[in-house]
């Protein structure tokens, strides 16, 4: 079976159908409502999505542990040709391309974009953009859009017919600054600014969530594209498309996807056209796509990646730059009533069944059995990260290639 794995960046579960409708070409394909990331940003994401590991396994953030058997590894071994096809710069780094065939940031693949376009996204544009960010003026393009990754990863699809073939696809579209329409183009840089200078307000979010719309809509409809063509010649044909993570528009005070827990950030949709394991589950998580993709492609998973508890998924945060305000981990527990959390500031529980928005935290029920034993492992797990980082509790450094880190500011993490 040919495996095609679509990521979209930032997909919330309650805008699931607006990538669904656009996928004409595909039949059968079921929703997994209660899906979850385990990480509200996408280097942790993908450590889950990858190799099944947690965020804050392994020490780095930014790196799948040596020893892991990433995805790609395992499909490998089973005779696939691996393709990955991205252009976000968290996933630059060399763990996430093992076992890849063709791993590409696709601004450093051919394809057929505007001049202008390439221009834009060169070196030298780069290092011209960071002397001109003090005036205000944004001369980069922090991704490429969905034509483009559409048209990169069609192209390599192409080039390899025979024998199975896993193919995954990232899109950027719907990440920061939302490549959508419907607000004109002055209108649309103020609140870029306001966005990146952290002066956003209520309106201005709702404005950029019409944008962020209008890209799942234009996504969708390249999904629907890619899939046809990559379906052409193939008699069975799995296709899988999640997000690493969702985005926040003022529902808890801010917008992007920051050092949270909230189910705006980790409830993510699932699309499948193929049955899935995790589908029999009241609450899934990454950890258990990975294992289900493995096992899709006739693979072994190898042995469980971790102790954590039946019946809910585990959730990590530890902010990925320094400097950012929240240098601690919080660690989470969600089962489909309760959600429980841990930080430095303590521990609080959510009754998800009474307050579904995650309005009014509550003191942690330590009379409750169950909540007892979940806190005890919570603590037991962040006092073992806390002493596996020493004195440096901060989060990683950002990258040294001044193009990355631009690039990285233009999408709003630096």
């Amino acid at each position: 079976m040919d495996i095609l794995l679509i990521t979209i960046d930032c997909w919330r579960r309650d805008l699931a159908h607006l990538v669904k409708e656009q996928l004409t070409n595909v039949n059968g394909l079921t929703l997994t409502d209660t899906h979850f990331s385990p990480a509200p940003y996408t280097a942790g994401s993908f450590k889950a999505i990858f190799a099944g590991e947690y965020p804050l396994n392994g020490g780095s953030v930014f790196e799948i542990p040596e020893g892991s058997q990433t995805l790609a590894e395992a499909l490998k071994e089973r005779g696939y040709h691996t393709i990955g096809i991205h252009s976000n710069p968290q996933l630059c780094e060399p763990s996430f391309r093992r076992g890849f065939d063709v791993f590409a940031d696709v601004k450093d693949l051919k394809s057929g974009e505007a001049p202008l376009t390439r221009v834009l996204r060169s070196r030298w544009a780069y290092a011209l953009s960071a002397r001109l960010r003090k005036h205000r003026i944004r001369l980069t393009i922090a991704h490429s859009g969905a034509e483009e990754v559409t048209e990169v990863a069609s192209y390599q699809i192409n080039r390899h017919r025979t024998g199975p073939l896993f193919v995954w696809v990232h899109y950027m579209d719907a990440h920061f600054p939302y490549r959508g329409k419907g607000i004109g183009l002055l209108r649309r840089r103020r609140l870029h600014r306001q966005f990146l200078e952290k002066r956003i307000d209520r309106a201005g979010a709702q404005s950029l969530r019409c944008l962020y719309e209008h890209a799942l809509v234009r996504v969708g409809k390249q999904i629907n594209t890619l899939f046809k063509k990559f379906h052409r010649g193939r008699t069975s044909c799995a296709l899988i498309i999640t997000s690493d993570h969702g985005e926040g528009f003022f529902e808890h005070g801010f917008t992007n996807h920051p050092a949270s827990l909230y189910d705006e950030l980790l409830r993510v949709p699932l699309l499948s056209n193929v049955p899935l394991p995790l589908q029999q589950k009241q609450i899934s998580s990454h950890q258990d796509l990975y294992r289900d993709i493995v096992e899709l492609a006739g693979a072994s998973p190898g042995r469980e990646q971790s102790d954590v508890p039946d019946g809910g998924v585990l959730m990590e945060v530890l902010d990925t730059f320094v400097g950012n305000d929240n240098r601690y981990p919080s660690i989470g527990y969600r089962t489909p009533s309760t959600k429980l959390i841990l930080s430095e500031q303590g521990a609080v529980q959510y009754d998800l069944l009474a307050d579904p928005a995650e309005q009014h935290p509550l003191p942690v029920d330590r009379e409750n059995p169950d909540i007892k034993k979940l806190l005890a492992y919570l603590e037991k797990r962040y006092d073992q990260f806390i002493a596996s980082r020493g004195q440096d509790r901060g989060g990683e450094k950002p990258p040294e290639d001044p193009q990355v880190r631009q690039r990285l500011r233009d999408l709003g993490y630096l």
